[in-house]
């Protein structure tokens, strides 16, 4: 703040005592004239007045300095002009010299009046200014003390919190200590991406990207805490603006999954488990079915052509064996079907595209359902694994339209990518019902055929998409499928030869 003269507020006084005042000065000046007459004389008799007449401008104001200047005008015509004792003029010097007493004293009470109205904004706008201040000082304190509350609360939070400012951390919670170890005054000022050793799930400057354009990102990341142990965080990034909507930096909350992430892969481990014991154990039924059931239903079949054969049989006996005859070709045909549906020897020795052929041609004539194949003829073979999952999907989508969409007509597509297979399957029924669909883990909810696809497409690594509307379903599965893996995959095939 500045300081102010003492003048500036004239000390408060009121204005009956600053005309006493300039009266008492002006007195004071005048009789200190008059003790100085005898060496002083006729000499200056105007100028010995000014220190009153300064002093009433400076701290009196306009009309006691007005005042002043006049009673000194008169008290020195009278006294100390010739002739004295007069108020005439006596000779035209004397008539400049009260010219020129008047127009400096006039000069020092307008110069004295300008400089107290100076002073007086001076002080009205350095008492905005400090009014400002103390709203603003009570403003930042009210702020301080609301971002010390959510401090507090974001300390209070299981989950790491921290902030950073052009690439370095200007926030560490106490959430952040824990998870991490590294203490708020270690990890200020670092780079976190340094300080974690993060690995993402895409290149950064994408997700920086995302954030800036849609305000938020989220996604798992790999960290290194301090004892260099590795854990997941569920990460979700939200971008900082100033007042003006201008990016300043990143608040990023990170929550612990490493003991989710363990279980979700040691499930999903033991579903793959699952898959392949299941087909492997239909490899085992099939191969059964064939080769005792079969065999056995086949037995059956001659032992009843022989006694057709014979001579003798009753009317009645030989109907009875002609049925009988006819339902063991029925149980042939069934065991056969269910056999190869279990597990298609076709796919083990001709391949994916004869396989889905068979199965599609028995589809439709067992379920009047018209199915449109079309499967690229850069095929070629593929490793057994993936083979056997691309039948499994079709199959699973196949039984899907026939029992929930309604639709009489289905299109399979299958695509050979430079490093990849894409499989289609698109219906025209009514389509999954939102409630199923927007929540595939609850109860009532996408069924375990599904999920089984789910788990053989991630168990290759691939990708599996479900788009349903009114219109229709379409499921679409991308599976790696690399020239390499093809060839090697191609030299392992083998199976049960067909009935």
């Amino acid at each position: 703040m500045v300081s102010l003269p003492p003048n500036a507020r004239s000390f408060g006084w009121r204005p009956l005592t600053r005309y006493a005042l300039a009266l008492f000065a002006t007195l004071a000046v005048i009789v200190l004239r008059w003790g100085l007459d005898p060496y002083l004389g006729d000499s200056v008799p105007y100028i010995s007045v000014f220190p009153a007449i300064i002093f009433s401008a400076w701290y009196c104001g306009l009309g006691p300095s007005l005042l002043s200047a006049l009673m000194a005008l008169v008290a020195e015509n009278y006294l100390f002009s010739r002739p004295r004792y007069s108020f005439g003029v006596g000779s035209a010097n004397e008539g400049v010299q009260i010219g020129i007493y008047l127009l400096v004293a006039g000069f020092v009470v307008v110069m004295a009046e300008i400089n107290r109205r100076s002073i007086r904004r001076l002080d009205a706008a350095n008492a905005t200014l400090e009014s400002r201040v103390q709203e603003r000082t009570a403003e930042l304190r009210r702020q301080a003390a609301e971002l010390a509350s959510r401090s507090e609360l974001l300390d209070m939070a299981n989950d790491a919190v921290f902030a950073t400012q052009e690439g370095r951390i200007t926030y560490w919670n106490r959430g952040a200590e824990r998870l991490y170890g590294w203490t708020r005054e270690e990890a200020t000022g670092k780079d976190p991406g340094e300080l974690l050793d993060s690995r993402l799930p895409m290149p950064r400057n994408q997700i920086v990207a995302q954030v800036t354009q849609e305000g938020s990102w989220e996604g798992d990341i790999t960290q290194v805490r301090r004892d260099g142990a590795q854990i997941v965080v569920a990460s979700r990034w939200s971008v900082w603006r100033d007042e003006q909507g201008k990016n300043i930096g990143w608040l990023e909350i990170n929550t612990d999954i490493t003991q989710r992430k363990r279980a979700e892969e040691s499930l999903r481990e033991l579903t793959g488990r699952l898959l392949r014991l299941q087909d492997e154990e239909r490899r085992r039924i099939a191969r059964e079915l064939h080769d005792s059931t079969g065999q056995m239903l086949v037995a059956l079949g001659i032992n009843l052509s022989a006694m057709e054969a014979e001579d003798g049989l009753p009317p009645h006996a030989a109907k009875v064996l002609v049925d009988s005859q006819q339902l063991v070709q029925e149980m042939t045909r069934e065991v056969r079907t269910l056999s190869y549906l279990l597990h298609p020897p076709l796919l083990d020795e001709a391949g994916l595209n004869s396989a889905l052929r068979w199965y599609v041609e028995g589809f439709s004539k067992r379920s009047h359902v018209m199915v449109n194949l079309a499967v690229s003829s850069e095929i070629g073979r593929l490793p057994r694994e993936t083979e056997m999952a691309i039948f499994r999907i079709v199959q699973e989508c196949l039984t899907n339209v026939h029992r929930h969409s309604g639709s009489t007509f289905a299109e399979i597509r299958v695509e050979r990518g430079p490093d990849s297979v894409r499989v289609e399957v698109q219906d025209e029924g009514r389509g999954i019902p939102p409630e199923k669909f927007g929540n595939p883990k609850s109860t009532g909810g996408l069924g375990i055929g599904i999920t089984g696809m789910r788990e053989r497409v991630r168990q290759l690594g691939g990708s599996l998409q479900i788009i349903s509307n009114e219109s229709g379903t379409l499921i679409r599965a991308e599976l790696p499928a690399p020239l390499s893996a093809v060839q090697a995959g191609a030299a392992d095939s083998g199976g049960p030869s067909p009935m």
